[in-house]
Order: structure tokens, then C-alpha cells, then sequence
């Protein structure tokens, strides 16, 4: 079993990192003929959108940047949520000490509490902030340890099938743009 390599003790020995990214995987230029590894540094980037045709291999791209996380960030570092509305790949991930939630297609009241959850966190990171004088999360962890908190939806066109699907997608949306 993979995760029980992750979960070793050695996570806990990591020190705080300057940012947080993940290894995506091959970068290629063909014009110079090199191949470099990609980083996704998610600091940096705030609110990423991966976009393709199915069976283009975007669950295997969420596979491959929730592995590089887990193998990188201690849980106190960096937490996660999991929203799959796809396939179930990224479901091997909610054993993780990192995970604070895995939902799905039967779990519209959870993402609704989910989505409030987040609301509340924006609201008491900003407070946090104000309160230390610092305007932002880059700021605030040079002072003290905060996870970063990432949410990953798998098909975001799930939301359709709730009875407010709509309203999930705006409320959403409100909750990444005031954060």
C-alpha cells in the first residue's frame, strides 16, 4: 500500500517550505530539446482550472499533483478536500492524514456544510491576518505555521446533477474569489 510509504514518519520532520508546489510532471521543449519537470507552485498560481476532453488524463494529472503533495507537505503544512464527481481516482487520497474530506455524487448536503466550512475559514484566516498585521497567507506563514488549504473537484460539472447546482457553483465561486 502506497500511502502507508507517505505516511512514514519522516513527514513529520519536514521543515517549513518557502512555497508550496507540486511536481505535474515533464515539461518538454522541443525547440531546444530538453525536458524539465514542471512544478505547479500553488502559492503562487491561487486558483488553478484544469480543463480537457475526457479520458484525457485530468484525474491522473489530480493523481499525480495529490501524490507529489503528500510526499512533500507534513498535514500541518498543507490539508486537502476531495470532491470526486469523475472517476474515483483521486478516492485512494481521503486515507491520507492530509485529507479532511472526501465527497461525491450522494453527498450534496456534505458539500454544502463543506462549502460553509470554507466560508468560515476564509473569514477566520482574514481575521488571523488582520489581527498580525499582515495582508495575506505568504505573509502570515513567515510568521507562523498556517496549512495551506486546497479543495480538489474532479468534474466540476457534478454540481449539475444536485438540485441546487447552481447556487453550489456561485457559492463556490464567491468562496475562491474572496480568498
Amino acid at each position: 500500500d502506497w500511502s502507508s510509504d507517505v505516511c512514514s514518519s519522516d513527514l513529520a520532520v519536514k521543515e517549513a517550505p518557502e512555497q508550496i508546489s507540486a511536481l505535474m510532471g515533464m515539461a518538454d521543449n522541443p525547440q531546444k530539446q530538453l525536458q524539465f519537470p514542471y512544478e505547479l507552485n500553488l502559492q503562487k498560481a491561487k486558483h488553478v482550472l484544469l480543463v480537457g476532453q475526457g479520458a484525457s488524463g485530468k484525474s491522473t494529472a489530480l493523481q499525480t499533483m495529490l501524490y507529489s503533495l503528500t510526499t512533500r507537505y507534513t498535514p500541518e503544512q498543507l490539508q486537502y478536500y476531495l470532491i470526486d464527481f469523475s472517476s474515483g481516482l483521486i478516492n485512494s487520497f481521503a486515507s491520507m492524514p492530509h485529507c479532511g474530506g472526501l465527497y461525491g455524487q450522494n453527498d450534496e448536503i456534505e458539500i454544502k456544510k463543506l462549502l460553509a466550512m470554507i466560508k468560515d475559514m476564509v473569514a477566520e484566516r482574514k481575521a488571523l491576518f488582520t489581527q498580525h498585521d499582515v495582508s495575506n497567507y505568504d505573509s502570515y506563514i513567515q510568521i507562523a505555521p498556517l496549512p495551506m488549504i486546497v479543495v480538489v473537484i474532479d468534474n466540476i460539472a457534478g454540481f449539475n446533477a444536485f438540485k441546487d447546482g447552481s447556487s453550489f457553483m456561485l457559492n463556490f465561486y464567491e468562496y475562491l474569489r474572496r480568498s
